[in-house]
């Protein structure tokens, strides 16, 4: 999404949790996934922070994290990578080239950036027509 739809007052963790909470996953379930998941993100020290009192590309990692909390065959993102330093851009793109290789899935992204280009194994180009 164009914005990250986080719950601002609540925690890293929970907000990568809500959407399991909808699907009714357990809870033991719930926190292992959560526990996983700030892990691959390299964020596990940072679970109790609140939305909120985060920077953007913070916020941009976290919307990223929590879209793979369901196991998705498919993440769509636009530009992940957009509002990041390139720290953070260099974690996202490892985040999301492990889960990739790891679980196997199709990651599909719209970007401009070429760090993240380098680990696609196919890539469409858009340009505009000219009349």
């Amino acid at each position: 999404p164009q914005t990250q739809n986080l719950v601002l007052e609540l925690s890293i963790a929970q907000n990568i949790e809500l959407p399991m909470i909808f699907q009714n996953i357990p809870k033991v379930e719930r926190a292992k996934r959560v526990q996983e998941i700030l892990q691959r993100v390299g964020i596990p020290k940072m679970a109790d922070r609140i939305v909120g009192t985060l920077s953007v590309g913070e916020r941009e990692v976290i919307a990223i994290a929590r879209s793979t909390a369901l196991d998705p065959p498919i993440l769509l993102l636009d530009e992940p990578t957009e509002a990041l330093d390139p720290a953070m851009t260099d974690m996202v793109v490892a985040f999301i080239k492990s889960d990739h290789v790891l679980k196997k899935k199709t990651v599909i992204i719209a970007t401009h950036d070429e760090r993240v280009t380098k680990i696609a194994h196919t890539i469409i180009q858009v340009k505009k027509r000219m009349p």
